[in-house]
C-alpha cells in the first residue's frame, strides 16, 4: 500500500494526500518523506507527465525532490495538500528515480 498519491486537482495543480504512517516527519512548517522506497507514493498518469515537466528551482517553493530518493517535501504539515505546478522543484537527476520507484495510477479526471 502507498503511503501517499499525487494526483492533479486542475491541469496545472497537484494534489497530494499523505497516509497518518510515522514514515512522515514533520519539521517547522514542512512535511518530508525520507528514504523513498519503489511504491511509496502512487502517481495518476497525467500528473506523472506534468510533474516530469516541472525544472529545478531554488528553494522549498510548495514541493521539492531531492536528486536522490532521500527526500520528498512539501511546505505544510497538511497531509492533503495541493500545490500548483510552478511551485515544485524537479532537479533533472530526480525524473529517474521518480519514473522508477512512483507507482502509476488511471488517470485524474481534471
Amino acid at each position: 500500500m502507498s503511503l501517499m498519491t499525487i494526483s492533479l486537482s486542475d491541469k496545472r495543480t497537484f494534489h497530494l494526500k499523505a497516509t497518518k504512517s510515522t514514515r512522515f516527519s514533520v519539521h517547522g512548517q514542512g512535511t518530508f518523506l525520507e528514504t523513498i522506497e519503489e511504491g511509496d507514493v502512487e502517481i495518476t498518469a497525467d500528473a506523472l507527465t506534468l510533474l516530469l515537466a516541472q525544472k529545478e528551482r531554488s528553494g522549498l517553493q510548495g514541493m521539492e525532490f531531492w536528486s536522490t530518493p532521500v527526500m520528498l517535501a512539501w511546505g505544510s504539515t497538511s497531509r492533503n495538500f495541493k500545490v500548483p505546478a510552478n511551485c515544485v522543484n524537479v532537479p533533472a537527476a530526480a525524473k529517474t528515480w521518480i519514473k522508477k520507484l512512483f507507482k502509476k495510477s488511471e488517470p485524474s479526471d481534471a
